[in-house]
């Protein structure tokens, strides 16, 4: 007569037919591999232990395990392979997010629906990608898995591949079709995705499949501004190599060149210079330009390249105030004597009638006063 442990009991073919009993040792020999366990326990009552409670996402369990002799007895068993486990995952799910590539093949096979989705949406090819599980995701859409079902965050695969810079993933996605311009729920493109974390390579592939590089999200941010703002400094030469637009504004009215001056991205500045990017621009909510936001931040660097490109000197944001007040405001006296030596308006005052020589004064900065003054050298 066949028998089972349980426990530091021996049980016969009689107690398996308990089946509260031993569901809890099916599911111990499922996610443990005990095939032999699997099989004795099936044959003698699948009918009942494959539709009790915790039985009944066995497939699941062993699918995510990947055990694939277990799920070969549990599918042939009847197991029914869409049931979800407590995760809404379906096995074919489990399986592809970790890679199980024998285990896809047979659930496949066997008629495992391939576009269910799960409780947020995702979908088994989606699982595959933002896993990084490239064989999968080659499985899958040989099998004609739908590249564009999208999660509650109206995120495809294509979009999660990205985003992580799976670039095999991308490229096979990119064979099979999918929609590269999708947007999710905030407007992004794969594009943007990868841009926002500069993965080169997938903006690469990307542009070499012919994506809008000028879509931009619910910010009115492009791929070029938040590749600038993150600083990026080859994925935005990249794009703006490829042909995108140097001088579209964001929501705030902020350039790709503002971004790159704000953070003090001095090589991004100087790429968008050379490229011919607007140094004067002041559509923005406070009119600031690049200069005023390079010589705000102390940055000498960056406030000579925009000099050297022809900007404005005196430009003033909202308030009136000039790049040589906000240098003098912010006690940056490199900056503000570079200035002042390049030619900035020493006397222009603010909408509060303060020059920079009263913002040097009220900061107790002598040696700008002393300089605004014509006192020292």
């Amino acid at each position: 007569m066949q028998e089972l442990l349980h426990g530091s009991m021996i049980l016969e073919d009689s107690a398996l037919l308990q089946v509260p009993l031993v569901t809890k040792e099916f599911i111990f020999a499922v996610s443990n591999g005990l095939v032999d366990v699997v099989r004795l326990i099936v044959k003698v009552c699948a009918d009942r232990v494959l539709t009790d409670g915790d039985g009944k996402r066995a497939l699941a369990c062993a699918s995510d395990m990947g055990h694939v002799d277990i799920v070969r007895l549990l599918v042939a068993a009847g197991a029914d392979m869409d049931l979800p486990d407590f995760d809404s995952k379906t096995a074919l799910m489990c399986a592809c997010e970790n890679g199980h590539v024998d285990v896809v093949r047979l659930l496949l096979d066997a008629g495992a629906n391939k576009d269910l989705l799960d409780g947020w949406g995702h979908s088994a090819l989606a699982y595959a990608s933002f896993a990084g599980q490239a064989e999968v995701a080659r499985v899958l859409l040989k099998a004609g898995a739908d590249t564009e079902l999208a999660d509650i965050g109206c995120k495809t695969a294509l979009l999660f591949a990205s985003e992580k810079g799976l670039v095999e993933i991308v490229c096979l996605l990119l064979e099979a079709g999918a929609d590269k311009d999708l947007q999710d729920i905030d407007g992004k493109t794969a594009l943007i995705c990868a841009s926002e974390n500069g993965h080169i390579e997938v903006v690469r592939q990307l542009v070499e499949a012919s994506v809008a590089k000028d879509l931009a999200d619910d910010c009115s941010r492009t791929a070029l501004i938040h590749a600038s703002h993150a600083g990026y400094v080859e994925t935005a030469r990249f794009l703006v190599e490829a042909g995108a637009d140097k001088n579209l504004a964001d929501m705030d009215g902020k350039t790709a060149l503002i971004y790159a001056c704000e953070n003090q991205h001095v090589e991004i500045a100087r790429l968008l210079v050379e490229a011919g990017a607007a140094t004067d621009y002041t559509a923005n909510d406070y009119c600031r330009t690049a200069l005023i936001c390079a010589a705000e931040k102390g940055d000498l660097q960056i406030v000579r390249l925009l000099l050297e490109a022809g900007a404005d000197k005196d430009l003033p944001d909202i308030d009136g105030k000039t790049a040589l007040m906000c240098a003098c405001d912010h006690g940056h006296v490199e900056i503000a004597r570079f200035l002042v030596h390049a030619g900035a308006d020493k006397v222009l005052s603010d909408s509060w009638g303060h020059t920079a020589l009263v913002y040097a004064s009220f900061a107790g900065l002598d040696e700008i006063v002393r300089l605004l003054s014509n006192l020292g050298d």
